[in-house]
């Protein structure tokens, strides 16, 4: 099922760049630093994990100062949860699709909001007393995800460093107990492109 959903993913993204190919403006490629974490009511005593994305983009421009830019970038996300002296690490590695309204302030600062979707791929689940690592299954989780995309950055020439806000929307499982609660992603990112 998750190889059929990255198959969607690329397919859409080839479709949005040969649909767009009259308009589009830029494109390129990025790589960022995730600082991911999970917030849910009964979720406790957890802390950012560090993970990466990398992956790239199409803007699109309505006008001057109005855009439209498709990403898509393999994610690397997660959290710990410390127990008395042990700590267990989650890793859950997505495919993300942003859709971002961009909005150029000047020719060098543009902020964004938009939705996300985000496709499970793997994860994993250690801990700090034992060498044993437990696979998370595709069936466990919510598939697709998603949410909302806020942030800025700055562009010189063709670099641009930004800094943005993933907030979850969907549950991260999909077999949560309604007495649980919904737990959801909530992941900070720094961002480097490069404009092709």
């Amino acid at each position: 099922m998750k190889k059929f959903f990255v198959l969607v993913a690329l397919v859409a993204f080839t479709f949005s760049n040969n649909f767009f190919a009259q308009g589009i403006t830029s494109k390129g490629v990025a790589v960022g630093l995730n600082m991911s974490n999970v917030s849910g009511k009964e979720i406790k005593n957890n802390s950012m994990k560090l993970g990466f994305a990398i992956g790239g983009f199409l803007t699109y421009s309505i006008n001057r100062q109005l855009a439209i830019r498709p990403e898509v970038y393999y994610s690397a996300k997660g959290f710990e949860l410390k127990w008395g002296e042990a700590t267990l690490t989650v890793s859950y590695n997505y495919i993300d699709i942003p859709i971002l309204g961009v909005y150029s302030i000047n020719r060098n600062i543009n902020v964004f909001a938009g939705p996300y979707v985000d496709i499970y791929l793997s994860g994993s689940l250690s801990t700090s007393v034992s060498n044993e690592t437990e696979d998370i299954k595709s069936d466990e989780m919510t598939i697709p995800g998603f949410g909302l995309t806020f942030g800025g950055e700055y562009r010189l020439n063709q670099f641009s460093a930004g800094a943005r806000f993933n907030l979850g929307l969907s549950d991260i499982a999909s077999n949560t107990n309604e007495s649980e609660g919904k737990y959801t992603h909530s992941v900070i990112q720094i961002i480097l492109g490069y404009y092709l």
